[in-house]
């Protein structure tokens, strides 16, 4: 955890946590989302 704190707030790991959570369980339903999320530009960013 302390690895992810250096490069992100509390708050962005938990919404990455939370995105990749229910990707996966909307892919077990057969939803393809890779159309949805193609082009997407990621919201987290590195701190540097």
């Amino acid at each position: 955890m302390e690895q992810a704190n250096a490069h992100f707030l509390d708050a962005q790991i938990v919404e990455a946590v939370f995105t990749i959570a229910v990707y996966i369980a909307v892919s077990k339903l057969g939803v393809v989302l890779e159309v949805i999320f193609s082009g997407a530009k990621p919201l987290l960013e590195l701190r540097h």
